[in-house]
């Protein structure tokens, strides 16, 4: 098998569907980037196997192999109060989660997130890939946001992902709040912006909403919240990645990696 130290394998894994891609280290540039349906309901072994076998460049030796795990199954907690034996405490407040649910965090800014990840892709990855490291999509969310969007001390970001509604408040350059929310169709994704600008007394004439993910500036969802909010703003993509627009769009997050 082939060896590439030049670049990165970044997957994304999710109940349903198995991303991947290629990241090219010395121009920071996907090279390329799939995603495969996956059937929740059928044997998830024979469906990565035949995702590894039509595309064998996976297996290839690479500098680093990161995976994301995209679910609704996680907390954030200060890290002045994390403590690493309680991580199931932490999370059986906000998910449901069961006595034999594995546990992880990530480090993330001044926080700790607490979250499930998926245990029967880890297993398969760590056989056919050896050794990894992973990270859940919240993270990366809050990290592109914090890290990266920083000339903006107030904002909303939200970004449409898998059907479902991540959510990040910034006041005042600090971190103010993280939601989820699943989400169907226009209606409901304008109905937890709202939500959560009411919840928080922001202005929405005053305060930014910063979209991304699977949302243009021409959908039916941005129409909708702009009738509510003003101007508010699709942020474009800050990397080069040789895909479809669709794809890049579904996977926004994980190709700001």
């Amino acid at each position: 098998m082939s060896t590439s130290l030049h670049h990165q394998l970044v997957i994304e894994v999710g109940k349903d569907f198995f991303a991947f891609g290629l990241k090219d280290l010395p121009t920071d540039k996907f090279t390329r980037f799939q995603s495969c349906d996956i059937d929740s309901l059928a044997p998830l072994d024979a469906q990565l196997d035949q995702i590894f076998s039509e595309n064998n460049w996976l297996l290839a030796t690479y500098r680093d192999i990161l995976v994301i795990h995209n679910n609704d199954l996680n907390t954030f907690v200060p890290q002045i109060l994390f403590d690493e034996t309680l991580m199931g405490n932490y999370l059986q407040y906000t998910v449901k989660i069961y006595s034999t649910d594995f546990f992880d965090f990530d480090e993330c800014h001044d926080m700790r997130n607490v979250y499930v990840p998926y245990v029967n892709f880890n297993n398969y990855l760590i056989d056919k890939l050896g050794t990894f490291s992973y990270r859940h999509i919240s993270t990366v969310f809050l990290d592109y946001v914090l890290d990266n969007q920083t000339d903006i001390k107030d904002g909303v970001f939200v970004c449409i992902n898998q059907k479902s509604l991540l959510i990040c408040v910034v006041q005042n350059g600090k971190f103010k709040l993280y939601n989820r929310f699943s989400v169907q169709s226009k209606e409901d994704f304008a109905y937890y912006t709202l939500f959560v600008y009411e919840q928080l007394n922001l202005d929405r004439l005053e305060i930014p909403l910063l979209l991304m993910g699977d949302i243009t500036n021409d959908d039916d969802y941005y129409q909708l919240i702009s009738e509510f909010i003003q101007k508010p703003l699709v942020l474009p993509l800050q990397k080069e990645v040789d895909t479809v627009s669709d794809v890049v769009r579904s996977h926004f997050l994980t190709l700001q990696i």
